[in-house]
């Protein structure tokens, strides 16, 4: 016959004048944590209605989002002479990117891992190596394009476009209605 179990919990009140408190607040804690609970699914009950309402003209504009934001790329792109010496133009209805970022792009993760610990010494290569034995793209950016080369690994250079629509910077106009 097993031995009973030792109890985690009881039900047994303790003969203290503050374990009253812990009732009492206990009681504050559970009624308005229900109520908490009560607003928050009122909440998600409105923004679902909110959504409904608007759903079929959000999904109309995402749409003519998409799109103007495509012909803006294939427009920028056909014309790179706009972009030789700035990387963004600005216009009453929006701004126009170009960004340049670069990526590494490792060809075999288990081979780099190993030239990584041949090359460096387990205990160096350690710092590039992620625990599932994966190279640390973070940390191996810090290293030359030739010295990733020597690792398997290429630095790729992409430009990323962007479109901002225009907006009222009310920061901006709070500012300067002070300094006037």
């Amino acid at each position: 016959m097993k031995p009973e179990p030792t109890r985690r919990t009881t039900d047994q009140t303790p003969a203290s004048p503050d374990f009253a408190e812990v009732v009492n607040l206990l009681a504050v804690f559970s009624e308005a944590s229900a109520r908490l609970a009560e607003i928050e699914a009122k909440a998600n009950g409105a923004l679902l209605e909110l959504i409904d309402e608007h759903k079929a003209e959000y999904a109309t504009l995402q749409e003519a989002a998409t799109k103007s934001e495509t012909a803006l790329e294939g427009i920028c792109r056909a014309h790179p002479e706009w972009f030789m010496s700035v990387k963004s133009i600005k216009t009453p209805y929006g701004k126009v990117a170009f960004r340049t970022g670069t990526s590494l792009v490792v060809k075999d993760d288990e081979a780099t891992v190993k030239l990584l610990k041949a090359v460096m010494g387990a205990p160096a290569a350690k710092d590039f190596i992620r625990a599932v034995e994966l190279p640390d793209l973070e940390a191996l950016e810090k290293l030359s394009t030739s010295e990733l080369e020597r690792y398997m690994i290429k630095r790729v250079s992409a430009d990323v476009f962007s479109a901002t629509p225009a907006k009222v910077d009310f920061g901006k106009a709070v500012t300067e209605a002070a300094q006037n």
